[in-house]
């Protein structure tokens, strides 16, 4: 088993293990997602979708000033993203749940980072997501994005076909990010 392999499994000593791995370089994998949140700026409530360890959200509640409500199916990755946040001293609430029909409630924003290539069906999984996105609110997905040597994550056109079809999508932005990344912001309309 090679060492990606090891990382899907994200239960027990595989959540361990992956939550080691991604806290050494969590700067750079986050680096634009906390700057493009920070530009969004927005404030109320945002749902992290596919938390994992909970970095991103113990961040974002701390640096944002919001409240977080963070899911991951994983609930080896749940524990270990509730203790980051009690060590940080941040209320962010972590509950395990299925990104392609689970239903949290509305929020302001919506976001998930390097997930969406894990989703079975990553269609479902962004309609579900949308769905709890609020009237006003915003939508923000960044992921790898398959090209050249890059096997997972969809391709740039895929990514921006599922963005261009959000029902009641007022503002798109869908971009490259360097190195082999995508982002989308969606606003829905009032």
């Amino acid at each position: 088993m090679g060492i990606l392999e090891k990382f899907e499994q994200f239960e027990g000593e595989g959540a361990r293990r992956y939550d080691r791995a991604v806290s050494r370089f969590s700067f750079i994998l986050y680096w634009h997602a906390l700057r493009d949140l920070k530009r969004i700026g927005v404030k109320g409530k945002y749902l992290e979708a596919g938390c994992g360890p909970g970095i991103l959200a113990v961040r974002v509640a701390k640096e944002l000033g919001v409240e977080v409500v963070a899911f991951d199916i994983s609930g080896s990755m749940v524990e270990i993203a509730r203790k980051r946040a009690r060590d940080a001293g941040v209320s962010v609430r972590f509950v395990v749940g299925d990104v392609e029909r689970d239903y949290f409630g509305e929020f302001d924003v919506v976001y998930s980072t390097f997930s969406l290539h894990h989703w079975e069906n990553p269609e479902k999984g962004l309609e579900n997501l949308w769905r709890m996105v609020k009237a006003g609110g915003v939508l923000y997905i960044l992921d790898a994005r398959r090209e050249g040597f890059v096997g997972h994550g969809l391709s740039f056109y895929e990514f921006k076909s599922f963005f261009e079809n959000l029902e009641n999508a007022g503002k798109i932005e869908v971009r490259r990010r360097f190195p082999l990344m995508v982002s989308g912001i969606a606003v829905k309309e009032v």
